[in-house]
């Protein structure tokens, strides 16, 4: 992919539609505009993606998942593998369990490489946010060569119990429901 991509200056696709069909499951990927324009030889890969309607349903139809994405951001495609990106859900929906649960938004951005050959990885920059509800960030390193090893550290900041339990309300025990929850954790 490194080699061809190196030959275009920029390749775009607006307004697309992706499908993928599985036994079990069907993902289907509507209005996205993506671009990618290859940088440093065409090792990375400037990665840019919006208006992307996402859906994903089981087939027993137990399991949904809506949302928009855009995100953009940096893809190292030769060892050592790099990626530095954000992503941005719009309004996500989920259906699971004979539940129903939407939030805002979601917000995710990541750093991170793998060397291949050495099989170490690192993950620099972990950040996962729900406005007005959550927020994650954390850092990983590791090897998943003969000897597995893993090392990782994160901080959780729960900007409201109130509404934290409210989402999550039906799947905590009843003494935790009935606590009335508020402040931050």
């Amino acid at each position: 992919a490194a080699d061809t991509l190196a030959w275009a200056r920029r390749v775009s696709l607006k307004s697309s539609r992706l499908t993928f069909a599985f036994l079990s499951r069907r993902i289907d990927i509507a209005n996205f505009d993506i671009a990618l324009t290859p940088e440093d030889r065409g090792a990375v890969v400037a990665l840019v993606i919006g208006n992307a309607d996402i859906g994903v349903e089981s087939r027993d139809g137990e399991f949904a998942l809506a949302t928009g994405l855009s995100s953009s951001g940096r893809l190292g495609l030769v060892s050592p593998f790099i990626v530095e990106a954000e992503f941005a859900l719009a309004s996500p929906r989920l259906l699971s369990g004979g539940r129903e649960d939407s939030l805002a938004a979601v917000d995710l951005a990541l750093a991170g490489r793998f060397e291949r050959n050495a099989g170490e990885f690192s993950v620099s920059r972990f950040e996962l946010a729900v406005p007005g509800l959550l927020a994650l960030d954390g850092t990983a390193s590791g090897n998943l060569g003969r000897h597995i090893f893993l090392e990782s550290e994160a901080r959780l900041l729960i900007e409201s119990l109130e509404a934290a339990a409210a989402l999550i309300g039906p799947r905590l025990p009843a003494a935790f429901r009935e606590a009335g929850l508020r402040g931050r954790a």
